[in-house]
């Protein structure tokens, strides 16, 4: 693998996508070393939210936090990855590229978990085992406590719902109509989670596939700006700048107030609109113009960026280490999350 430095913060790898065919050309695909960065700021929040006394992690929600911003790195990666497959690739070699990826990336670990469970700890995960082996445990958790040996595999069983279909759509659909139905998906996402709002089971409006996927269309949004119509994005990421202020502070109100008592569940979704805009903001700026001074040397830094770069196998292993056991489901449940990109 040849890297090279464009510019200060971001590494080019250079990725030989085509390497069968004797003189094929190459496809450069970019490697945003500050992403790592963002996703240690991720799994703190979750790992904050965690190991510090409930009553005082809970009252700065930065598990939800976490969450949406890790749905939104992994819907821009994947879904850049996915473009460049498009460039290159016919519809079906590029879903079989695509697959092989992401099945030998996220499979071991996790069946090597589910593994564990069943050898040893069988009468805890008995009654849900399938719906965790394949990958629908989100379902299971919107009516069910279940274990706290695997409430932490709802989010991937999300990102995996959601890859299942995304990467057809995006090499079936000619690149001039992807924005459109972008769009289309986002409003039909908001539209979801607003049907929801007044459900008495905000588990439902929380856990469900297309709820969450108003974070990863986001990151997917982002991606496709980027590569379809990369003029409109310093615009859209200054526009995202000024929003990220009320945005931010709506997420601290909303987190005071609910850890007071003074706010009902159903609230705590707004906290995903929140992110979805700091994260389409962040994720923007470090792979266009990346982050300097403090915080550019902060998400730079090799130990933060090597936290974040096994961000997957820490959040595989919270149930091990986790003294939150004991923490009630509504926050147990929602506030774990790690991406598996």
């Amino acid at each position: 693998m040849e890297k090279t430095i464009d510019r200060p913060l971001v590494k080019m790898d250079i990725i030989d996508l085509e390497n069968e065919q004797i003189g094929a050309s190459r496809l450069k695909l970019s490697y945003y070393s500050q992403l790592d960065g963002l996703r240690f700021v991720s799994i703190f929040g979750v790992l904050f939210q965690h190991f510090i006394n409930p009553h005082v992690s809970h009252f700065f929600l930065s598990g939800n936090a976490g969450v949406d911003l890790f749905f939104v790195i992994s819907g821009f990666l994947i879904t850049e990855s996915l473009l460049s497959l498009k460039k290159r690739h016919s519809v079906a070699s590029g879903l079989k590229v695509f697959y092989v990826r992401r099945t030998l990336r996220i499979f071991p670990l996790y069946y090597l978990y589910w593994s564990i469970l069943l050898i040893f700890f069988f009468s805890q995960v008995n009654d849900h085992k399938w719906w965790g082996l394949f990958y629908s445990i989100n379902f299971y958790d919107i009516y069910d406590d279940g274990s706290t040996l695997t409430g932490h595999l709802w989010s991937l069983a999300v990102e995996e719902q959601f890859y299942i279909l995304w990467p057809v759509m995006m090499l079936l659909i000619p690149s001039n109509r992807i924005i459109g139905f972008i769009i289309s998906i986002l409003l039909v996402a908001t539209g979801f989670i607003f049907f929801n709002f007044n459900n008495l089971n905000q588990n439902y409006n929380y856990f469900h596939t297309l709820s969450c996927s108003i974070a990863l269309i986001t990151g997917a949004a982002l991606a496709c700006i980027k590569n379809i119509i990369p003029q409109q994005l310093p615009k859209l990421i200054r526009y995202a700048k000024w929003l990220s202020i009320p945005a931010f502070l709506t997420f601290l109100y909303i987190s005071i107030i609910y850890g007071q008592g003074k706010s009902e569940d159903r609230y705590l979704i707004f906290i995903r609109f929140c992110i979805c805009v700091i994260g389409f903001f962040w994720v923007g700026r470090v792979v266009t113009r990346p982050f300097t001074g403090i915080w550019g040397r902060f998400l730079q830094n090799k130990w933060v960026q090597r936290v974040g770069q096994v961000s997957y196998g820490i959040y595989i292993s919270l149930p091990g280490v986790s003294p939150s056991s004991a923490i009630p489901k509504k926050f147990n449940g929602q506030v774990i999350f790690c991406s598996g990109i």
